[in-house]
């Protein structure tokens, strides 16, 4: 057995490259693999939220990346993989979505066109959306008394913050 410590090179002029993290794409209109690292991504989502923010007509998230050339599911990747990549969609999703709520308040843009696909854009379009066809499947069932569960699912939050009285017990 050896008992000899083992030099160690401390020569500062070698390079060591960080490990960078790749992935690949197939650019639609060229049809070719292109390679992704972490820097065209960031660059990707800063043109996403510049673009969603600055550009009038940013109307569709997915409208961005058919620009691009990238797949939906690519992009789908990506956001699974990278929760920073998934807050800029999101954020860019949001930008959208104000815009073409705004539009359809002020009739630039058809109001039912936008409100069928504001879900899409708004979690608050979301959670009525859902809220909507929970009271319209608990309309269609025999014999429930929806006026007395909708008051029901809209006061019983009130009455928990103590702003509504309680009954006089007679």
């Amino acid at each position: 057995m050896n008992t000899t410590p083992q030099t160690i090179n401390h020569n500062t002029n070698v390079k060591i490259r960080k490990k960078t993290e790749f992935d690949q794409y197939r650019d639609q209109f060229s049809m070719r693999m292109k390679p992704v690292s972490q820097r065209f991504l960031k660059l990707l989502v800063k043109d996403l939220v510049d673009w969603a923010v600055h550009d009038d007509n940013a109307l569709i998230l997915k409208q961005f990346f058919l620009l691009k050339g990238i797949s939906t599911s690519d992009v789908h990747r990506w956001r699974k993989k990278h929760e920073w990549f998934n807050q800029a969609v999101e954020f860019a999703k949001s930008a959208i979505g104000i815009r073409r709520e705004l539009g359809a308040l002020t009739k630039k843009f058809d109001a039912r066109t936008v409100m069928k696909t504001m879900p899409n854009y708004c979690d608050e379009w979301k959670e009525a959306e859902l809220w909507r066809a929970r009271l319209k499947k608990l309309a269609e069932e025999p014999d429930r008394n929806v006026l007395q569960e909708i008051v029901e699912q809209v006061l019983a939050p009130i009455e928990s913050t103590g702003l509504v009285p309680e009954k006089p017990k007679n």
